[in-house]
């Protein structure tokens, strides 16, 4: 039996049938394995796509949310602007009514001080005394 090389060979084949459903399941894993990478790498592309669009879309809120903030610091400061203008017209508004009243004063005081003129009455002359000059034309008196 032994020395049978045939014997060996069947020997052989017989241990190597009993491994062929272990070889068919390797087979058919590497064949997945391509097929696995090759879904992969089809899903992270278009993953990829997805993310490029997500961060360009995150980098335009945070620069349209950055734009707001400072929209909302300049309002603020322009509003702090607009009160000390109110505050300085208000200012001026006062000391232009102090400085009205003073002259309306000095007024008064200027016109209580200058003297008032009196009534001119014409006086009475009786008509024949008053004689008008006559004179002819081209000569002077």
């Amino acid at each position: 039996m032994t020395a049978d090389p045939a014997y060996h060979e069947s020997i052989f084949e017989a241990r190597l049938k009993r491994h062929d459903p272990a070889v068919a399941l390797l087979r058919q894993n590497l064949t997945a394995q391509d097929n696995i990478t090759k879904a992969l790498v089809e899903l992270n592309a278009g993953v990829a796509v997805k993310k490029h669009d997500l961060l360009e879309q995150r980098e335009r809120r945070t620069e349209e949310v950055d734009s707001l903030i400072r929209s909302g610091e300049s309002f603020g400061e322009l509003l702090l602007k607009c009160d000390e203008g109110q505050d300085f017209y208000k200012q001026m508004s006062e000391r232009l009514q102090k400085i009205r009243s003073e002259l309306t004063e000095l007024a008064a005081d200027l016109e209580q001080l200058q003297p008032k003129p009196k009534p001119v009455v014409a006086p009475v002359v009786a008509a024949a005394a008053v004689v008008a000059p006559v004179t002819t034309p081209g000569k002077f008196l």
